[in-house]
């Protein structure tokens, strides 16, 4: 693989990246498996149904979302305030 990027002059970083996931659909799916786990689901029928119950009608559900999208400044603030490193969440 390096071969490749050195042929196609592309640079690499001589180490991964170390910066957090500011991706708010990770936070926000993790809120939809939470409150499917007060729903049961023992066919995909049912599991399909609850999902889309809880993402198309579950009031809070849509509150946090918005919550998530306005709170990206903040946490880009963070993350160049941190150089990429630990943060306290």
């Amino acid at each position: 693989m390096q071969n490749l990027f050195t042929e196609s002059r592309i640079n690499v970083l001589d180490r991964p990246g170390n910066s957090p996931d500011l991706n708010a659909i990770e936070n926000l799916w993790a809120i939809v498996k939470r409150k499917l786990s007060k729903h049961i689901c023992s066919t995909n029928a049912l599991l399909i149904e609850a999902i889309i119950s809880i993402w198309y009608h579950d009031k809070e559900l849509k509150k946090m979302c918005s919550n998530l999208v306005q709170s990206r400044p903040k946490r880009i603030s963070v993350v160049l305030k941190s150089k990429g490193g630990y943060l306290r969440y």
